[in-house]
């Protein structure tokens, strides 16, 4: 095997080592962002009853995914957020 393919190998074997053994040492990833422009979001919140209802509304959001070995992390970011939220949900018989 020539010198420049054994270095090669050499190089790909020792990136697959560190990025083991920074997955066992459970150092934290981030995977690319999504981008996201005029986002509106409906959250209904059911553990109380009655229903409660949240609505956001927001320029930008940025979406990431963050991992910790087998652990991942959905984490959304709302940029000039306006919002409308519930308080009471009142029924009309």
């Amino acid at each position: 095997m020539p010198q420049e393919d054994q270095e090669n190998y050499a190089n790909q074997a020792k990136q697959q080592l560190e990025k083991h053994i920074a997955r066992k040492k459970g150092i934290e990833r981030e995977l690319p962002r999504q981008i996201r422009w005029d986002v509106t979001k409906n959250i209904v919140l059911t553990d109380k009853n009655p229903r409660h209802e949240i609505e956001l509304f927001g320029s930008r959001s940025e979406l990431d995914i963050f991992i910790v070995k087998s652990d991942a992390r959905l984490v959304e970011t709302f940029y000039d957020v306006k919002g409308i939220i519930q308080q009471d949900l009142f029924i009309k018989p």
